[in-house]
């Protein structure tokens, strides 16, 4: 079998997706699927994402008129919307690819509801929720003491809806609060407090920094598929989220929740924090479960045939 796929991993620290196509093309290897540089080619396209990245990293607009045109069988992974990034025009470049699409894989169950709330692609849509890596992200055996509550928040973006508002009200908290606060990525934050700003880093480094903390702060907004809760639940670190913060409350089981940086702080102040359960499935077992869709693509188009 042979797939085209609308992206290609990137080296070094970036975001969830980047994360999830390393994943596939290894799910890809284990599985003996070829992956080849153009649509023309492929047994089945994979639309990874909205927007058109370059000449051959197609948006799902081009790729889902090729498909139409060619009929060959679309996947269409959803990760995205306009309310994450105040934009006007990717939840309708969403609808058209899921109008075209064979089948319509999305992030998260919010984002779904987010998108489709009346449920028109329903018949061809699930949602595969992205994985994480076992090995590194889990809680760590000690933790130094401290009197002081260590905060910790990561993001790879740095739009300012990830949460700027609530990471600088942070920032402020350590010249009056006993409180210290890191924030590991990209970001256009007016820090003026003692905040830790590092570069952005992953995979071992990232749960390094992670497990020097206490309570991990998202202040993220409709964040549609937010790799960054699922890495800080699976270390062990209870989480506060936005109420508007889409997936981001879904993926920590509403466990700590804010609207405003006045409950943030209120929050913070009580210093009682809601871990959240949940498990996520392994960046293998995700990988798996799209190859699943894409050999269950593959056999519907040959039986039509």
């Amino acid at each position: 079998m042979k797939v085209y796929v609308s992206r290609v991993p990137q080296r070094g620290p970036w975001g969830g997706g980047n994360r999830w196509l390393v994943a596939l093309f290894a799910a890809f290897q284990r599985h003996q699927i070829s992956v080849v540089s153009s649509p023309a080619m492929a047994d089945v396209l994979i639309a990874a994402g909205v927007e058109d990245a370059s000449n051959t990293e197609l948006g799902v607009v081009n790729l889902a008129n090729y498909a139409a045109r060619s009929g060959k069988p679309l996947l269409f992974r959803v990760n995205d919307c306009d309310a994450r990034k105040n934009t006007k025009h990717i939840n309708e470049a969403i609808l058209f690819g899921n109008s075209l699409a064979t089948r319509v894989i999305y992030v998260s169950d919010w984002l779904r509801d987010h998108i489709d709330p009346q449920k028109r692609f329903a018949h061809k849509s699930d949602v595969i929720v992205n994985g994480v890596d076992h090995d590194i992200f889990r809680p760590p055996l000690q933790k130094a003491a401290s009197s002081r509550l260590r905060v910790v928040t990561h993001h790879w973006s740095d739009n300012k809806l990830k949460g700027a508002a609530w990471y600088e009200c942070l920032d402020k908290m350590t010249l009056t609060e006993d409180i210290d606060f890191t924030y590991v990525g990209r970001h256009k934050c007016n820090f003026v407090g003692k905040t830790v700003s590092i570069a952005p880093v992953d995979g071992h480094d990232l749960a390094a920094v992670l497990a020097q903390h206490d309570l991990y702060v998202s202040g993220s907004l409709y964040d549609p598929g937010p790799n960054h809760i699922i890495e800080a639940v699976s270390c062990g670190l209870p989480v506060i989220v936005h109420a508007d913060g889409g997936a981001c409350a879904e993926f920590s089981n509403y466990a700590n929740v804010a609207r405003d940086e006045n409950e943030l702080k209120a929050l913070i102040s009580k210093k009682i924090f809601h871990k959240s359960d949940r498990r996520f499935s392994s960046w293998e077992s995700c990988a798996d479960l799209y190859v699943s869709e894409i050999k269950n693509i593959c056999h519907n188009t040959d039986s039509q045939n």
